[in-house]
């Protein structure tokens, strides 16, 4: 069983009330609120949204940062759609991606652990997904994203 004592959850939970304190500020935008890949249909007219329960009011960029947190989660911080994304942020607007890319791997983790602690999810799966959160808050903190 896990615990707060558990390093990687007091990591993120630590990481969680950094970004929760910035988040109350943050001026917010419409957004889908989950994209992923299997939220997108091809149609004759180009691709349409599906899946539109968590479509609310969201910073700047969260649709594309959860795209690329979801892909983070699922196939780790060297996937190529990771790598892609990262080299075509516009520099002026890295600052900004970031704290929202940090914030949607954060909300991940933490909602399946959650979760998986009540029986109600794979608790496996969501300690994977707690060590790659970890281990892209360690290179956002080393500074290795835009490398």
């Amino acid at each position: 069983m896990y615990s707060i004592k558990d390093e990687g959850i007091s990591k993120i939970l630590s990481a969680y009330e950094s970004v929760n304190e910035r988040m109350l500020n943050e001026i917010l935008y419409p957004a889908h609120g989950d994209a992923h890949r299997g939220n997108l249909i091809p149609s004759s007219t180009g691709w349409c949204w599906s899946d539109l329960e968590d479509v609310s009011l969201m910073p700047k960029f969260w649709d594309l940062a959860s795209f690329i947190g979801n892909t983070v989660l699922f196939n780790g911080l060297k996937h190529q759609t990771v790598q892609h994304a990262l080299q075509n942020i516009v520099p002026q607007e890295q600052t900004s991606f970031e704290f929202v890319l940090k914030a949607r791997v954060i909300f991940g983790p933490m909602t399946n652990l959650s979760l998986a602690l009540q029986g109600q999810g794979d608790l496996d799966f969501a300690k994977m997904q707690l060590d790659r959160a970890n281990d892209f808050l360690l290179h956002l903190k080393n500074g290795v994203l835009w490398d």
